[in-house]
């Protein structure tokens, strides 16, 4: 798996989110891309995943060559970055782009991440390109924690749908409420039963909050 270096860029523009298709057949009369383009990375290679540093969360695109990436935005032309993923949520659907990545990039962060690479080795990479470059254009539904812009590019280069953000998510959560089982088991703490059980809940906190934080890529 991929892990590239963050790497800066300028201008700015954003997207968001969604699914992916089945039944493709490559098309004979497909050219592949050039992974060559002005101001963009050698090191970036069509079908490659890019993870995009948000303010409060992560963006995730596609690379699909001649300096350009296909991802989920919202269904308008002009989007903010921080304003799209919220159009995207409200309306529950989103719109597959093929955009400039210094465009969506903006003044952010980002890195090549193939993120799944190591439990689920990359589709070919012609099949990769068309199965993305056939969805340009499609309006398809966005849900954050089953369908969002990183499952849609795990789901084009690995053909598995998996979210790490979500992952994480739920990680957070869990954690936050053991830990509140644990605070009140031990402040209602008449007998041994209670302590019991909260040492149990924390632990347990702690071990999923461990395992799924060092399993995750």
């Amino acid at each position: 798996m991929q892990n590239i270096k963050i790497e800066k860029n300028r201008r700015s523009t954003l997207c968001n989110k969604v699914i992916t298709t089945n039944n493709f057949k490559e098309s004979e009369h497909f050219k592949e891309p050039s992974a060559v383009a002005p101001g963009i990375s050698a090191q970036l290679k069509p079908g490659d995943l890019i993870e995009i540093f948000r303010i409060f969360y992560r963006h995730w695109v596609m690379y699909f060559g001649d300096g350009k990436v296909i991802h989920k935005a919202p269904p308008s032309e002009h989007a903010d970055a921080g304003v799209s993923s919220v159009k995207s949520v409200r309306h529950n659907k989103a719109i597959v782009k093929k955009e400039k990545l210094l465009d969506v990039v903006g003044s952010d962060d980002y890195r090549i991440h193939n993120v799944l690479d190591k439990q689920h080795p990359p589709l070919p990479i012609p099949h990769i390109l068309q199965k993305a470059e056939r969805l340009v254009g499609k309006v398809v539904p966005y849900k954050l924690l089953t369908h969002n812009c990183e499952h849609f590019v795990t789901g084009l280069r690995n053909g598995v749908q998996q979210s790490q953000q979500v992952h994480k998510a739920a990680v957070a959560v869990f954690a936050a409420v053991c830990c509140c089982i644990c605070f009140a088991l031990y402040f209602k703490r008449q007998s041994k039963v209670y302590t019991l059980l909260g040492c149990f809940f924390l632990f347990l906190s702690l071990f999923v909050v461990f395992y799924l934080v060092f399993t995750i890529a």
